[in-house]
């Protein structure tokens, strides 16, 4: 199967470490505004949806960003790197519903049944809640 995939970036970052990557992609792609200081990177039919060689790149250079495939259910991909304290954050989710993003319930069963008390299970859900859904860039 073939997805349009989106990958939204900062514009700062787009300027300094990502725009002389788009000419070097395996692929055609369409960069325009995005709001909210943001850029989008636009590529048509992507076999899987799979751009990892880009999303690897950006990893490895820190740039925060959010991968949108287009599929059925649609998926996200939010990295933000560790800065100023805050970890590191990496996750892919379906959106679901009304284009939320969800905690497995295997997860949730999991924190229930591995913490001992209402502190440390309160923290891992709201970690669990932080990984799933950070704020998309531009909000």
């Amino acid at each position: 199967m073939k997805y349009d995939v989106r990958v939204v970036v900062t514009e700062d970052d787009f300027r300094e470490k990502v725009a002389g990557l788009v000419g070097c992609l395996a692929f055609p792609a369409l960069c325009r505004p995005g709001g909210g200081g943001t850029v989008e990177i636009l590529v048509d039919s992507v076999p899987g949806g799979e751009v990892s060689g880009l999303e690897k790149a950006l990893v490895k250079r820190g740039v925060a960003f959010d991968r949108y495939i287009a599929s059925d259910p649609p998926m996200v991909r939010r990295f933000r790197p560790e800065r100023d304290g805050s970890e590191e954050v990496d996750v892919e989710v379906e959106l679901v519903g009304g284009a939320e993003p969800a905690v497995p319930v295997s997860q949730l069963l999991e924190a229930l049944r591995e913490c001992p008390d209402y502190g440390s299970l309160r923290r891992r859900i709201e970690r669990l809640v932080r990984e799933a859904g950070p704020v998309p860039l531009g909000e």
